[in-house]
């Protein structure tokens, strides 16, 4: 296999493996119809929490957290990475979800699912 051909069949898996990811993204329905699930005492996937939170805290002027303004690095750096702990990412789970399903005072919890309320302290 020459340079050309092995660099196109590199740039064809790259662009399959981004495809898979974009794919195996679940909605914000999905997430929304899991919300009554997560009370704080279980945890949202990476994807769950960033599709929720890119999709419904992001359009209000959040986030505090640059790493939180697409799925993608929210996923790969922001929720492993700040909210660490299993607690943590139980709290931040039901903050976003009551942002998503209204319960409550939307921006509060947003700023409760990045860890910058009273609650859910990162």
């Amino acid at each position: 296999m020459d340079s050309t051909t092995e660099s196109a069949s590199e740039s064809s898996t790259e662009q399959d493996a981004a495809e898979e990811d974009a794919e195996a993204l679940p909605t914000l329905a999905q997430v929304k119809a899991l919300c009554p699930m997560f009370t704080g005492s279980t945890a949202m996937t990476a994807a769950e929490f960033c599709v929720a939170f890119v999709d419904v805290c992001l359009p209000l002027g959040q986030p505090a957290v640059e790493t939180l303004k697409d799925e993608g690095s929210c996923q790969e750096f922001a929720y492993p990475g700040w909210a660490n702990t299993a607690g943590k990412q139980n709290c931040v789970s039901e903050y976003v979800c009551r942002a998503v399903t209204g319960n409550g005072n939307i921006n509060s919890n947003c700023q409760e699912a990045q860890g910058f309320g009273n609650v859910c302290p990162m």
